[in-house]
């Protein structure tokens, strides 16, 4: 999908399937997040785009691994250090 979607469907056609349903999805989680505290307030759509991004690459990374179960732990780790930054400063750490 991240190779081969810009490919097939042009740049805007790919961005456009993108923000209809992956950028979307994630804004409504953040904001349900924002609004029941578990999420630290910043600028929705900002951060759903950093956030698909990250995973994008996360997902790249992982694909291009010559070890993909070492590339995989990695990325998880990274992760939960990303997601964990974005909770309220007086929430407990999971």
């Amino acid at each position: 999908m991240l190779i081969d979607g810009p490919v097939v469907l042009g740049w805007a056609g790919w961005r456009d399937l993108m923000a209809r349903y992956g950028l979307g999805l994630t804004q409504a989680a953040l904001a349900a997040g924002m609004a029941d505290g578990s999420v630290r307030p910043a600028p929705v759509s900002t951060l759903a785009h950093v956030l698909l991004g990250a995973l994008d690459e996360a997902a790249l990374l992982i694909a291009d691994a010559d070890d993909a179960v070492a590339a995989r732990a990695e990325v998880d780790e990274v992760l939960d250090v990303l997601l964990d930054a974005l909770r309220p400063t007086d929430a407990p750490a999971s």
